[in-house]
């Protein structure tokens, strides 16, 4: 993951920022989390949220690396 750019797939990263830009819509936009039914989070709440997808990706970076030194 951190050997490669992100702007070496320039589709790869637009489709990462809509796909965020989406998110954050359907999280504060008030007409758009009436339709989906959402509600805005905390700042504890996007804490929590970044410290579990750090988590995932430092665990697959550890068992990639594992991996590696295995073959």
């Amino acid at each position: 993951m951190f050997k490669v750019s992100l702007t070496s797939n320039p589709f790869l990263l637009f489709a990462l920022l809509a796909a965020t830009l989406a998110q954050v819509a359907f999280l504060y936009v008030p007409s758009l989390q009436w339709i989906f039914r959402t509600e805005p989070l905390s700042t504890f709440d996007w804490m929590r949220v970044i410290g579990v997808a750090a988590t995932v990706i430092l665990l697959v970076e550890i068992d990639k690396w594992i991996r590696r030194r295995k073959a």
